[in-house]
Parts: structure tokens; sequence; C-alpha cells
């Protein structure tokens, strides 16, 4: 994502796109809600839709979409208004001359005086064993491709400060994870980095998880961009204040306790265990309505595994 200064830069890519998705309906979202056996998160369709050719690479002076972006953009909302408008609702939509496949719809929220951004990823890459293609590629723009998925992420990320002013919005992310990288592992060419990113996803959702619940590959509080993030599986509209308060309830149970919780996984890998996560879980009430999500697994038609999110 673009930074100016130290701050994530997020500016309209056209006005077009801005109005068709203020326009949307605030209805729920239709879609089936599935995982793969990577923890990618996507909505799986009633009916296919398109995706137009778009640059496989841009210019990363130009901040400008170019007109295939913007055509395959304004088609997928068309195309999937029926069954994503309330997901989309009220959103804007930015671009990232550095990852020319995506889309990010965001939106600034607020929870007691806390800014927070909204920000809806869409990855648009074509995917070779999942998608079916109209038209072929080339090695400068990707295929005319045909599919039902709509691969995703959703964060909710806490924020210092946000300008709102002029055309773009600036906003300085809530770094208080100071760092996850420990450390390497192996020798020459086979170096690899250490990070506990996965650990800390563990400890922050494990620590607000009733009793029995199985949610994975689902991690609703989790750590991105250094920061603890929620990524709520209700992305409707009218959902957003709930997951709002959600993220400002974690907020104020791990924060304080952060530092111990950074030099506690540095140590040694999470488990349930670990006398400071038990300290912790008992002086916190658990998300009740977590206890009502089912991940049910499944094979797909590669014979891969995947999870299908129900409701008990």
């Amino acid at each position: 994502m673009r930074e100016v200064s130290g701050r994530l830069a997020l500016s309209s890519a056209a006005p077009e796109l801005t109005e068709r998705l203020r326009q949307l309906s605030d209805e729920a979202p239709r879609a089936a809600r599935r995982f793969t056996q990577n923890e990618e998160f996507f909505l799986e369709l009633d009916r296919p839709f398109d995706v137009l050719p778009i640059p496989i690479h841009h210019p990363v002076e130009k901040l400008e979409p170019s007109s295939h972006y913007l055509d395959a953009v304004s088609s997928l909302i068309d195309q999937t208004a029926p069954s994503l408008a309330g997901a989309l609702h009220g959103l804007d939509c930015a671009f990232d001359p550095m990852h020319a496949a995506w889309v990010f719809f965001f939106r600034l929220l607020a929870e007691e005086n806390q800014p927070t951004l909204l920000l809806v990823t869409v990855d648009l890459a074509y995917r070779p064993l999942e998608h079916e293609v109209i038209t072929r590629g080339s090695n400068d723009i990707a295929p005319h491709y045909r599919t039902n998925r709509i691969y995703l992420t959703v964060d909710l990320v806490p924020l210092r400060d946000a300008d709102t002013t002029g055309a773009t919005l600036q906003v300085g992310m809530e770094r208080s994870i100071s760092q996850t990288w420990i450390g390497e592992t192996g020798r020459g060419y086979v170096t690899q980095g250490i990070w506990i990113d996965r650990e800390l996803n563990r400890f922050f959702t494990r620590l607000f998880l009733p009793p029995g619940a199985r949610i994975y590959p689902w991690f609703p509080l989790h750590a991105r961009y250094r920061c603890l993030c929620h990524s709520p599986l209700d992305i409707s509209a009218s959902a957003r204040q709930n997951a709002l308060a959600t993220l400002h309830d974690a907020r104020a149970v791990i924060l304080p306790r952060m530092d111990e919780i950074l030099e506690e996984l540095k140590a040694q890998p999470f488990s349930d265990e670990l006398p400071l996560f038990q300290e912790m879980r008992r002086q916190v009430a658990p998300h009740d309505e977590w206890s009502g999500i089912r991940m049910r697994p499944y094979l797909n038609a590669q014979n891969m595994k995947e999870y299908a999110v129900e409701a008990k």
C-alpha cells in the first residue's frame, strides 16, 4: 500500500466508482462464506461472473489506474451487486500501482473517538486451477476469465489519526506491535526468517474464544500492518458497528499487555498453558457469538481441503 511520510494514502480510483458504491443497497450479502486450506477467505456466489482483462504490471510512479482496470472493477460491481451490495455499500475504491490486481474498498469509521479504517481488499488475480478462461492473456495482460469466487480480506485497522482534507485520505496506523521478526533459521541459500505473527493470531483469538468453540482457519483478531486488527465474518454494512465494538473491547484487554505477550511468544510458541495466557483468559469474557460458528471441512473439485462457514 502506498505511504506518504509514513502514513497510508488512499486516493479514490475514480469518482464514478465511488458514486456507484454509494448507490448500492445495504442488504446483507447473499453468498456462501468459505476458507481454503491456506486460510484464504472467499465468497462463493450462486452464479458466475466475468473478470475483464487487466494489465499484469503497472508503472509504480503512475497513481492513476488504467482504463482496463476501471472497466474490470466497474463490471465486477455491476455483476456482483445483487449478492454483495451490503458488503460494499457506502465504501470508496482505491488503486495501488504496487498491486495491480487488487481492488481496495475503504471507509473511515469511528468508535468512542477511536478512528478506524475499514479496508476490504479484493484479489482479482487469475488462478489457473479455479478460473475458466474466456479470452487468453499475454505477458502484459491477464486473461478474461469467469468464476463464482471472490477472494478478499476484510480488516478493521485502528488508527492514530486521519486526515480527510483533500482528495486523498491519509491515515496513521496504530503500530501497537513493535516487531514480529525474531531471527533466522537455516544456512546459506536456505536461510529463512522466523516470525511470530501466526502465534500472535492464535493468542489474540483464543483469548476470547468460548470453551469448545472451533473456528480455525478464521482468526478474527490478528496481527497485520503491525496493528491489532479485526476481520469479521459478517461483512454487511449493518454489522460494522458491532465489529467496531469487538475490536474496541479486544484493544482494551490486549494493548496494556502487548509487550508482555510479545516477549512471551518470542521465547516459546503459543500454548493454552502459557501462564500469561491463562491469567488474561480468566479476566476476559468470551465472545459468545463466536460459539455459533462452525467450520465444515470438505474437498473441492481439485481434491483440496476447504472450509464452509456455517451458523449453528
